[in-house]
């Protein structure tokens, strides 16, 4: 009985890190590196604020098809540099940077954590 026990822990673990790895795959756009950059609509998240940086992050972690943990995810501030807003957004597996590329869409950079 203990051995099946053993086993199911070691599948169930598995699952866990599997899942967790493919979100991590995923959110640098199905390569491993340091960073990659997604796009969003700017209609979608006008004008930077705590709820479109939540909606932002939260529109890329389904797309990556991570789960969501509120908890896991701090808005760090917005700083206006160079002629724009610049917003940062902590989580699990790194940190986002958002910004706006100046045509009609908003820069989502997804940077992992060294």
């Amino acid at each position: 009985m203990c051995r099946i026990l053993f086993l199911f822990l070691i599948l169930y673990n598995t699952m866990i890190l599997s899942a967790d790895d493919s979100c991590y795959f995923n959110l640098l756009g199905s390569r491993w590196g340091d960073s990659f950059r997604h796009t969003l609509s700017r209609d979608k998240l006008y004008p930077l604020n705590t709820n479109s940086l939540k909606l932002a992050v939260s529109t890329i972690l389904s797309r990556s098809n991570c789960s969501e943990p509120a908890t896991d995810k701090s808005i760090l501030g917005c700083v206006h540099a160079l002629n724009t807003d610049i917003c940062r957004v902590n989580y699990k597996y790194g940190y986002f940077i958002v910004f706006p590329d100046g045509a009609e869409s908003y820069n989502i950079i997804f940077n992992r954590w060294d």
